[in-house]
């Protein structure tokens, strides 16, 4: 964060901590009680933003500069969420409850799209990608189609029009970004979970992708 000189750090107890890696201090805490965190993913222009995705089902979204709801613990400066959006990731599908309730949908994956407005977040139970758009968070925009399998992590390319995501069944999706709805390029080469995947930061159309056994590098070409 903040070209390197931050960190950002969870843990178990559901708090997160913004650490000031040169001062080797903790500047902050974000406090947060609903639900320990999965993934998280901070603003492209501005990292002041940070959004997480919630093992409940929910997403919270920090901007470090705002301080008028924090607190002081232990010498720490305490900060509330700026937006919290509770079910975020409701599934019809998903199993019920001993009380007819639905089952905790975890968020899995979550990534702030580099035209600065908007989120893609992705949960546990299959690979539905929902986007947000942050100016108005009563409902997602829309979702791309999903894949009976389920998700793993995801990254968006460098040049901000593909989503890449790993899944259960050792394949991986791409997304175009302003066509959700369109079915992904599907590329089949994992014999296992996928759990990983990333871009390669300084060639456009390549991609590595991680299995529990061995990591690849493939080249995707852009049409």
């Amino acid at each position: 964060m903040k070209d390197d000189s931050y960190i950002l750090t969870t843990s178990g107890d559901r708090t997160k901590k913004v650490w000031d890696a040169q001062e080797k201090k903790c500047n902050g805490v974000l406090m947060l009680h609903t639900g320990s965190v999965k993934c998280l993913s901070s603003h492209s222009t501005n990292s002041d933003l940070v959004v997480f995705g919630l093992r409940d089902g929910s997403f919270a979204i920090w901007d470090l500069r705002c301080k008028i709801n924090s607190r002081i613990r232990s010498d720490e400066v305490c900060l509330a969420p700026t937006i919290l959006v509770k079910g975020a990731h409701p599934s019809s599908q998903a199993r019920r409850g001993r009380r007819g309730k639905p089952a905790v949908v975890t968020i899995t994956s979550v990534l702030y799209l580099k035209d600065d407005i908007s989120i893609a977040m992705s949960r546990a139970a299959d690979s539905v990608v929902k986007f947000w758009d942050t100016r108005n968070l009563k409902s997602h925009v829309t979702q791309a189609c999903p894949q009976p399998e389920a998700a793993s992590k995801k990254a968006i390319s460098p040049d901000a029009d593909y989503i890449l995501s790993g899944s259960s069944k050792g394949n991986a999706h791409i997304w175009k970004v302003n066509k959700p709805q369109a079915e992904p390029i599907i590329l089949k080469n994992h014999h296992g979970e996928l759990t990983a995947v990333d871009w390669f930061p300084s060639k456009m159309g390549n991609m590595a992708k991680l299995d529990y056994l061995i990591s690849r590098t493939f080249q995707f070409r852009c049409y």
